[in-house]
């Protein structure tokens, strides 16, 4: 059945409980077929000796087995026809013979079992054979039936009323002792029952009875149910021991209750009968319960009636012993599932339906509590009113919980009638409302289990209500009596869930608060409530006003109205107390009282003591609160925090002003800094005498002092008691100089440190100062040094520090011999060690150590015998000697080397039993770590060792550098990322383990070697591994090149694919860490390994060459190099255009270097990036480089899949992404790397017409590349543009988006270059660049350009042209390279214009001069009358330009004569094409040009023929 259908049954279930009993009757039920007897409990209705018996023991009305049931809970009875064996063991048990059975039978078990129906029975049972005493049934939370007040008076009449032989007896004690009613339920029960029982035993009938039917029984049911423990065990205790010393009284007790340890802990005793009642929960008493209940119902039910009339029995016997099995043995749960099958007002289903439904409900309480109470959860006021329910100390009628929480009873009935099921409804409002069983009192109080219906925190809300209550109702009294109770249940509360409530103030805090604030406004009220809460024991009302210096009358006027919370006697003798201690935390605690907040002014009562010192009253609980409690108030005021201390109109301002205010007065006597300032640093306090002998001062002068410090430090009135403070914070401010200021003490601990040396050796002895000398010298020391240099001080009666001290002392010595050895090895070593220890260390006699110490007792203590050890008396000492700044000439440190060298020696020889030979044993790695933490400079040579410890190391290594395999094995142990064993060691070298061994026996001084093979070998000292991995150092001990030699011994053990030992693991995890180390060494420490490749790179390509001729190899492994991130292998094969497949065949021969994951999906990376950096250097890899080939190809395939357009995939993703930064890195190789690729032309041209579209556009842009791709050597920005005739910026806006394939530097003064020399041969091409193809024919252009320079260069003034190094160099260059055919169409064009006369010259002279050189003309093969033609219109135009412009002969020189002007050249030429006079004439012309610029004359206009001119039409 689904959860849902489960919870509707459950909540249909707890509609059907209302008539079921809950808690201790679990397994009883109240069918209604037996009627509870009258109130038999009400004892004005039995005659009982005098009728005053009842009135003076006043016993409880319903406790007895025949209380009203219905208003006294438990109401428990056993179901008829079950119980019956477990009633009549216990029955059986109780009419037994004394000899054979126990006066006490004890039956436990859970909750709910239905103990409480089984001692109703028995009672019953032994009442009706008159064998019953009395009974007594405690319930929890019902006033006296949950208490052991009235136990032993209630059962003392019922007594009498069931053997009134017994009731003189009991008259007679009541009357003999008056203050029996008053005194422990042990002696009541003594004196009310067991013996008034006892005596009247020995009567005539009761004896006979006795003899005749056996023992008496007295019944007491749930026991721990009772609040009082201590008064339950002294009542089980007593029992047992009064039964012990009567054996034979014929009264027996039988005990019901829950399993709780202070009950088990005394009646789990040979005296008393166990019962368990989980052994007597038989199914059979279930069956019978259900078999009858059927069997009424079928006789009601027309539905189940018509059912059996048809289809027979019903439940078939397998559907009713499931149901058996299912309940387990509960009969409360029994009755609820009963009342939910046959439920009459249920019309949606059949009980034959229900029925199956029943077996999946949960019998568990708390969730039937929890779904009961949800059913009034909605309702008004229905927290408030569960919870008072549950924490009344005494059930209350419905009227007085009404009123208690002040709403009407209406709605109080109105949460209740939902909720019979569990809570008793009485008939009237006058009879208490009471849980059914105190198992929900449990389940409300503990969160736990009830979560929302948590009860406990209404502790407050009852409290509050409680304290308002001023009516004379019942609820009215219950608060009157109560509301403390509940306020102290409260505050044991975690704040966590004190929480918050609807109808009453946020917390315990505001109610406190709230009764404050009546009378906050009175005289005086702060410090009187203060006072009160902060006194360290309570005074009456008169000590407080001596205490406050007020009036006691109005301390009365603030107390009046706080009754509530504060308890004021009724005379001027008692103490005022608090009603409860949380008023105190309230008070003390700043965040929760705010201004109430009274811890404060403990400084207030600080100072009221102080003066009531002063005045020396007496004999008043004032004189000597002051006197026991002055310093208790300082404490507490000193530990506030700066903000919360606070100023006083009426003291001052801090405890550190009062302090300073007492001291001054008397600051100006002799010596009073000195004396104030010992007592305040002293490590026991001395007498007077004392301090005057440490001193060396009279003692007149010390009582002088102290006599006006009688308000803070102790004076005692003889010479021998000690002198203290009153508080220890007069000790905190002189010793803390940012409070204390001039009174500062701490620096006199210098003082006193010398007055100790003094007295020691004055070697007085006998005195108090003696004895404090010799005890505390050190301890002076040792606090001096703690202090900041600045407060240390000097003091003109002492060296100016303890350096000077101990440097002072030591000098006296240094002169003997070995005093620097032996002073600087007692201050150095780990462990002290005794005379003979220091000197079998130092290798010389203890004579002379003894020779040595004897000077230096007052700073190191020499024990009278060898074998004690020598220690320093302060720990500063060693400070000192190990600080060379501090010591200078007296320095140890450097010593550490010294004494490792002697552990060394010791060990050799191998000495064993001596306190040297144990301290070389353990400590010579130490001095090692000590030693190489000094710096260089003062690590010393030394004249009897080694002069460093490299040089102990080197040592050591060459008595064994010869043995094979040594500087393998060394240099393995030495960069090791996980230590191995012996065998691990031998299996990653390739060697036998014997040798492993062999090698490392002779460095047992510095390796340390396991004696199994299964520990590691370890260094004794890591600054081994430092010596053996520095080159300088090690030297050719050298081991970090060896990371390359385990790096191939990884590879190995990797191919061999071994697992499961130390090898094979270190090899799997720390290869790449060798690469990782090897890598970063520098070239020339690599070096070169007989068994190995030389270098990491060979190492590579041994690796990668096992593989490359597989298809695809070198595209498949440059690609996962260069890729800019890591691809998985389906995304590489669509990036390359291949199968998955051929990648991973590829890829399978190289996993020792590249990671190849399990599935297409994760990314395939190297095991080292130093693999990259072997693949993208072209002069490691060299046939396996991978940079110039593939970020080509990827740039290619990029585009491709671009122009694809697919998506949604890792390649499309890094296509996306990447295909730029593959143009950039392709670029940025040098054009050697680049290479020509005949397979991809197409692609880089794609490239090229590509980055040029996005310039296309802008001014200039033909000519500015044009003149990159042609100029004849590269040109800066400035150049450019001068050639171009245009302004910088306009060449710098076009190359800016020219940068991936055109070099541009961050100044216009450096070349402009192309990226590669493709790009030229691209723009030149015009089947390959189209819309970009520069024509050779602008070669003339920049021909123009440079000759309009050159000429400009000699006719300009100021500064030349910052082009014309190129324009003078490469001008002739550029016109040799104009194409013929741009020639040929000038000719012709010239040719045109020599016909029409009247037309000019549209080209300039610098043109002219061109076509009249050598190189021109020999180009031309047209007709020789075209020539003719043409050469007549030059000349004339040039010497119609000479004429207007006549130019410099220098530059005549330098332009025509290159030009090549020849007369004989014109003739070889044009003699076969042109007339012979002709010829000679225009010869005859260019002769004489030619001459005049040979003889470097200007021209002038006359030097032009005028034949020329006037034949130039």
């Amino acid at each position: 059945m689904a959860d849902g259908a489960v919870d509707d049954v459950t909540e249909m279930v707890i509609g059907h409980v209302e008539n079921a009993i809950i808690g201790d009757n679990l397994g009883t039920i109240n069918q209604g077929r037996e009627n509870s007897r009258p109130a038999a409990g009400n004892f004005q209705h039995v005659a009982i000796g005098k009728l005053d018996l009842i009135e003076v023991l006043q016993p409880i009305p319903d406790a007895s087995h025949t209380r009203d049931r219905e208003i006294s809970p438990p109401n428990s009875a056993c179901f008829p026809g079950t119980r019956q064996e477990v009633i009549r063991a216990i029955v059986s048990w109780a009419k037994s013979s004394l000899l054979f059975n126990t006066h006490v039978l004890w039956l436990y078990g859970y909750v709910g079992c239905g103990k409480s129906a089984i001692a109703l029975a028995v009672a019953l049972k032994l009442e009706r054979s008159n064998r019953l005493v009395g009974s007594f049934f405690f319930f929890r939370n019902t006033g006296d039936r949950s208490r052991m007040t009235k136990f032993a008076t209630t059962l003392a009449c019922q007594l009498a009323a069931a053997i009134p032989e017994a009731a003189p007896f009991i008259e007679e004690a009541v009357k003999a002792e008056p203050d029996l009613l008053g005194s422990s339920v042990v002696s009541q029960l003594r004196r009310l029952v067991y013996e008034p029982f006892k005596a009247a035993a020995k009567r005539g009938r009761l004896l006979k009875t006795f003899l005749l039917k056996g023992p008496f029984l007295i019944v007491i049911d749930g026991l721990d149910e009772c609040e009082d423990r201590r008064d339950v065990e002294g009542f089980i205790d007593d029992m047992l021991e009064f039964f012990k010393k009567n054996p034979l009284v014929p009264l027996r007790f039988f005990i019901t209750s829950r399993i709780e340890q202070h009950i088990q802990a005394r009646l789990k005793n040979d005296q008393v009968r166990l019962e368990n009642l989980a052994n007597h929960c038989s199914r059979h008493d279930i069956d019978t319960f259900l078999s009858t209940c059927f069997e009424d119902e079928k006789s009601r039910n027309p539905v189940i009636k018509a059912y059996t009339d048809i289809h027979g029995e019903w439940p078939m016997r397998a559907d009713k012993d499931q149901l058996v099995i299912h309940i387990g043995g509960s009969f409360i749960f029994a009755c609820s599932l009963f009342k939910y099958i046959v439920d009459p007002t249920n019309y949606q289903s059949t009980p034959m339906e229900r029925l199956p439904h029943t077996l999946k409900m949960n019998p568990g309480l708390d969730t039937l509590y929890a779904q009961t109470l949800a059913r009034s959860q909605h309702l008004p006021h229905f927290p408030e009113i569960i919870s008072t329910l549950a924490l009344l100390f005494e059930p209350l009628p419905i009227v007085g919980i009404a009123e208690l929480l002040g709403i009407e009873s209406l709605e109080v009935i109105r949460v209740l009638v939902n909720l019979q099921a569990i809570i008793h409804i009485p008939g009237t409002d006058e009879l208490p409302v009471t849980l059914c069983h105190t198992s929900l009192r449990d389940f409300l109080t503990a969160e736990s289990r009830s979560g929302c219906f948590f009860a406990s925190p209404y502790h407050l809300h009852l409290s509050y209500r409680c304290y308002i209550m001023n009516s004379q109702t019942a609820g009215a009294s219950y608060g009157i009596g109560r509301w403390k109770e509940h306020l102290e249940q409260f505050a044991r509360l975690p704040p966590s869930v004190q929480g918050l409530f609807p109808c009453f103030p946020e917390t315990l805090d505001a109610l406190y608060a709230h009764i404050l604030s009546k009378s906050q406004d009175l005289p005086h009220f702060p410090t009187i409530i203060s006072t009160i809460a902060i006194l360290f024991e309570p005074l009456p009302i008169v000590g407080i006003a001596e205490l406050l210096g007020i009036e006691a009358s109005e301390v009365v006027q603030v107390l009046a109205s706080l009754r509530a919370i504060i308890r004021i006697p009724g005379d001027n003798g008692s103490a005022v107390t608090l009603h409860h201690t949380s008023l105190r935390d309230f008070l003390t605690t700043e965040s929760r009282s705010g201004r109430f907040f009274a811890s404060p002014y403990h400084l207030h009562l600080v100072y009221r003591c102080f003066i009531l010192r002063e005045e020396q009253q007496s004999g008043t609980a004032t004189a000597s609160y002051s006197t026991n409690h002055c310093e208790d108030h300082i404490e507490q005021f000193i530990r506030l925090p700066p903000s919360a201390q606070g100023p006083f109109p009426r003291f001052p301002e801090t405890l550190d002003a009062l302090y300073a205010h007492i001291l001054s007065k008397s600051q100006d006597l002799p010596h009073f800094s000195t004396i104030i300032s010992t007592i305040a640093i002293l490590f026991e306090p001395l007498p007077i005498v004392g301090i005057v002998g440490l001193l060396g001062i009279d003692a007149s002068e010390v009582v002088r002092i102290l006599a006006g410090l009688r308000a803070i430090i102790h004076a005692p009135g003889d010479n021998e008691s000690a002198v203290t403070f009153h508080h220890t914070s007069l000790r905190d401010f002189l010793t803390t100089e940012s409070r204390s200021g001039r009174f500062f003490a701490s620096p006199y601990h210098l003082h006193l440190l010398y007055r100790c040396f003094i007295l020691r050796e004055e070697q007085q002895s006998g005195t108090a100062a003696a004895s404090y000398s010799t005890n505390h010298c050190e301890e002076h020391i040792e606090q001096f040094i703690r202090l900041l240099p600045s407060a240390q001080g000097p003091f003109p009666r002492f060296p100016e520090t303890l350096d000077a001290l101990y440097a002072h002392i030591l000098s006296k010595s240094q002169d003997l011999p070995h005093f620097s050895t032996i002073i600087s090895t007692i201050a150095i070593l780990f462990e002290p060690l005794p005379i003979v220890g220091i000197a079998g260390l130092l290798g010389i006699e203890a004579a002379e150590v003894v020779r040595v110490l004897v000077g230096l007792r007052a700073i190191i203590h020499t024990p009278g015998d060898n074998e004690s050890a020598v220690t320093l008396h302060h720990a500063s000492l060693r400070d000192f000697l190990s600080t060379k700044r501090r010591s200078g000439r007296f320095f140890a440190s450097p010593y550490h080397l010294h004494l490792l060298y002697r552990c060394f020696i010791l060990r050799e020889e191998q000495q064993s039993g001596t306190a040297a030979a144990s301290y070389s044993t353990d400590y010579c790695e130490e001095h090692i770590e000590q030693f190489i933490r000094l710096p260089p400079s003062a690590q010393g040579p030394f004249t009897r060792f080694p002069e460093t410890l490299d040089a102990l190391y080197v040592h050591i290594l060459s008595l064994s550098q010869d043995i094979p395999h040594i500087s393998t094995l060394v240099s393995t142990i030495a960069i090791l990322f996980k230590p191995l064993p012996i065998v691990g060691i031998a299996e990653l070298l390739g060697i036998e383990a014997s040798e492993v061994i062999r090698g490392l026996v002779g460095l047992r001084a510095i390796i340390h070697i396991p004696e199994d093979n299964k520990s590691a070998v370890t260094l004794r000292h890591t600054s081994l591994r430092d010596f053996l991995t520095t080159e300088s150092r090690s030297g050719c001990f050298f081991a970090s090149p060896y990371h390359f030699y385990l790096l191939l011994r990884c590879f190995i053990l990797r191919e061999e694919q071994q697992s499961g030992t130390a090898a094979a693991s270190y090899s799997t995890d720390h290869c790449e860490e060798h690469v990782e180390q090897f890598i970063r060494l520098p070239p020339s420490a690599q070096g070169t390994f007989p068994r190995f490749p030389e270098t990491l790179d060979a190492l590579y390509t041994y690796v990668l060459s096992k593989s490359q001729d597989l298809p695809h190899f070198s595209t498949i492994v440059s690609t996962i190099a260069i890729l800019l991130e890591p691809l998985p292998i389906v995304g590489i094969a669509g990036l390359l255009g291949i199968e998955a497949s051929e990648v991973r065949r590829a890829l399978d021969g190289l996993r020792a270097i590249i990671l190849i994951p399990g599935d297409n999906e994760s990314a395939v990376t190297l095991h080292h990036t130093s693999l990259r950096d072997f693949l993208t250097t072209e002069s490691r890899s060299r046939r396996f480089f991978a940079s110039p080939y593939h970020h080509l190809h990827l740039s290619y395939r990029c585009l491709i899949l671009r122009e694809e357009q697919q998506s949604g995939t890792a390649v499309a993703s890094y296509s996306t992404g990447h295909c730029e930064e593959h143009i950039e890195q392709f670029i940025r190789l040098p054009p050697s790397a680049q290479g020509p690729f005949p397979r991809f032309p197409e692609t880089l041209d794609a490239l090229y017409a590509h980055i040029l579209t996005k310039s296309q556009d802008l001014p200039r842009f033909p000519d500015i590349i044009s003149t990159i791709a042609l100029v004849l050597a590269p040109l800066p920005i400035v150049w450019i543009a001068e050639l171009l005739e245009i302004e910088c910026v306009a060449v710098v806006r076009v190359l800016n988006n020219l940068r991936d394939i055109i070099h541009i530097t961050g100044t216009d003064l450096l070349p402009v270059t192309s990226r590669h020399a493709a790009l030229r041969d691209f723009l030149t091409t015009k089947s390959r660049s189209g819309p970009f193809f520069v024509s050779p024919s602008y070669q003339l252009r920049i021909y123009y350009r440079c000759f309009t320079l050159n000429i400009g260069h000699f006719l300009a003034e100021g500064r030349p042209s910052r082009a014309i190094g190129y324009s003078s160099r490469c001008c002739q260059d550029h016109s040799a390279a104009v194409p013929a055919t741009v020639l040929e169409n000038i000719l012709v064009e010239l040719e045109q214009l020599n016909r029409a006369s009247s037309q000019a010259l549209p080209y300039p002279h610098f043109l002219i001069f061109m076509l009249l050189s050598s190189k021109m003309l020999g180009r031309y093969h047209g007709p020789a009358e075209h020539i003719l033609g043409i050469l007549t219109k030059c000349m004339e135009f040039l010497a119609l330009t000479l004429e207007r412009d006549p130019v410099p002969a220098e530059f005549l020189h330098k332009t025509f004569q290159p030009l090549g002007f020849s007369g004989v050249f014109v003739a070889k030429n044009l003699a076969f094409k042109v007339h012979q006079e002709q010829v000679k004439t225009l010869q005859h012309n260019l002769e004489r040009i030619e001459a005049a610029i040979q003889a470097k004359v200007s021209l002038i206009p006359s030097f032009i023929p005028s034949g020329i001119r006037t034949n130039s039409s």
